[in-house]
């Protein structure tokens, strides 16, 4: 039997699935790996499409009524049989060795290895330039490229677009928080770094491993500067929600009045500087911001 199980958590993108499942579906076919389709109530068209194509490819669907990215990733947990689950975006298409590079790594990892997070590389539309894309804007579209292994407590990113964990494991950490994660339009985000944070709490480790790759496909929209700010605003938001659900102090950086005054400065910067980076860090801090004096 095999030690994997493919989880798509999705809400109302049926057709970004189906380009997935294209990539994905021959090679689980092939190592005899068990799919989920999580519907995260979605609407009924899309409902209906998602199932056809869950259909189509030999993934079995199962649906939320209550919307929520952690609500669908907990219920991939409950559906899932075997020792890992590795988590896909919607809207990731994995490379033709993605399945058997995963297996591999997942086989040889030891038992104190709780995570496991692949190569994400941007898969940017046709005839747009990319050469403005920083690298922390590269962040905000969770892609992460460097090449080889490394620990999470070393510094290296992990991100929820192709994502390992196994099972026992994330139900040791109570699975992942409903207040982070995203819910509709809310780019609420850090459950992922909850789980790896509340593992090493544990005696877990986590890592990166560039083997298994995919590609996550970048919208037009997600290259203009006011997605980039509307999303840095959220990532802010989050960083602030993550301590807070983890009952540890913000680090210095996070400071209120620190960010506070750095507001003006960055105001300008972004206003007259072409460097993009500004703009982020500014919306950065005011998510920040927005959520520790949020009264909840």
């Amino acid at each position: 039997m095999s030690i994997v199980t493919i989880a798509i958590c999705t809400h109302n993108r049926a057709d970004d699935v189906e380009v997935c499942l294209r990539s994905t579906s021959p090679q689980a076919k092939k190592l005899r790996l068990k799919m989920l389709i999580i519907d995260s109530a979605s609407a009924p068209d899309q409902a209906a499409k998602l199932k056809q194509s869950a259909d189509d490819h030999g993934a079995f669907y199962f649906r939320c009524d209550e919307p929520g990215l952690s609500i669908a990733r907990n219920r991939a947990h409950e559906e899932a049989e075997n020792e890992w689950i590795v988590y896909l975006d919607d809207d990731a298409v994995p490379h033709e060795d993605w399945a058997a590079r995963l297996v591999e790594a997942l086989s040889e990892a030891d038992t104190s290895t709780a995570v496991i997070g692949g190569k994400i590389a941007p898969r940017w539309p046709d005839g747009v330039d990319a050469n403005h894309i920083t690298q922390r804007w590269m962040l905000l579209l969770s892609c992460v490229t460097d090449e080889g292994v490394g620990e999470v407590s070393e510094g290296h990113n992990i991100c929820g677009a192709n994502f390992a964990v196994r099972r026992s494991a994330l139900e040791a950490v109570g699975l992942f928080p409903l207040g982070l994660g995203r819910i509709g339009a809310r780019l609420i985000s850090g459950e992922e770094a909850y789980v790896v944070a509340r593992l090493e709490e544990l005696g877990f480790a986590s890592r990166y491993d560039s083997a298994f790759v995919v590609d996550h496909v970048i919208q037009a929209e997600r290259m203009q500067l006011e997605w980039a700010a509307k999303r840095a605003y959220w990532e802010g938001f989050s960083r602030a929600r993550l301590f807070k659900k983890l009952g540890r102090p913000l680090p210095p950086a996070m400071n209120p009045l620190k960010l506070a005054a750095s507001l003006p400065a960055l105001f300008g910067l972004k206003t007259f500087s072409s460097d993009p980076d500004f703009a982020i860090r500014y919306n950065m801090a005011l998510g920040s911001l927005a959520e520790q004096f949020a009264r909840t």
